[in-house]
């Protein structure tokens, strides 16, 4: 398989959605990878933690520990919490997050702040381990 990794990330900075997003994360980076030419197989759940598997399938390669600085069509995929894993979280995130890095910012069904791919407070808070995702073309 090959990829447009370029037609990935015009599709994510086209279609983010202010300002934070509609809670499609997992459907957007999904539809950016279709978009650039890869073929996402539709098993397991649709919840973005759950996302690793389906990478790998398309060429994705998890990388060994946090691989800063993050290139362009890196994908993270952080684990799901609930509000009692800190103080202050507002809210439970069982799905968990996933969005793709463009060299200046992580962008989902939004475009994130933060050096790091947390989408927002709560993740921040929870810190829940995630694994980033690199196209290893072959």
């Amino acid at each position: 398989m090959t990829w447009d990794r370029e037609k990935s990330l015009e599709f994510l900075r086209n279609n983010a959605e202010p300002p934070y997003g509609v809670g499609k994360c997992a459907t957007y980076v999904r539809n950016a990878l279709e978009a650039g030419g890869l073929n996402v197989p539709q098993t397991g759940s649709g919840s973005a933690k759950d996302y690793g598997p389906r990478l790998v399938a398309i060429g994705f390669k998890a990388q060994d520990g946090d691989p800063v600085p993050y290139l362009a069509g890196d994908i993270a995929v952080i684990d799901g919490f609930t509000k009692d894993a800190a103080d202050g979280i507002k809210k439970d995130h069982p799905d968990g997050h996933m969005a793709m890095h463009d060299e200046t910012q992580w962008i989902s069904d939004f475009k994130q702040d933060g050096l790091k791919p947390y989408p927002g407070s709560d993740y921040v808070k929870a810190a829940p381990s995630y694994v980033i995702y690199r196209y290893n073309a072959t």
